[in-house]
């Protein structure tokens, strides 16, 4: 497996979220209706969410490589699109 990379600074910390940053995720961003409701994380293989992100007006920002671990379906980490809608 490859090596996570790690940034580091005085005041900042930049790395892969990890397990236990469930807590904090979700408290100060994913709990969020206001941030959340103009992201999505699809799947590049589950193209039915593509289309539905496509039908609910949101653009393909970008794609997060080797991102997000996904216990139920593969031991690594995988790609997820990053699609959002912007005003």
């Amino acid at each position: 497996m490859r090596e996570r990379r790690r940034v580091e600074t005085e005041r900042l910390l930049m790395r892969a979220p990890e397990p236990g940053d469930v807590r904090a995720i979700f408290d100060r961003y994913a709990s969020d209706v206001d941030v959340t409701r103009y992201l999505g994380w699809p799947r590049p293989q589950h193209r039915a969410s593509w289309h539905v992100m496509e039908k609910c007006g949101f653009g393909r920002e970008g794609v997060l490589r080797r991102h997000t671990v996904f216990p139920n379906l593969s031991p690594g980490p995988e790609d997820v699109l990053l699609d959002a809608r912007i005003f």
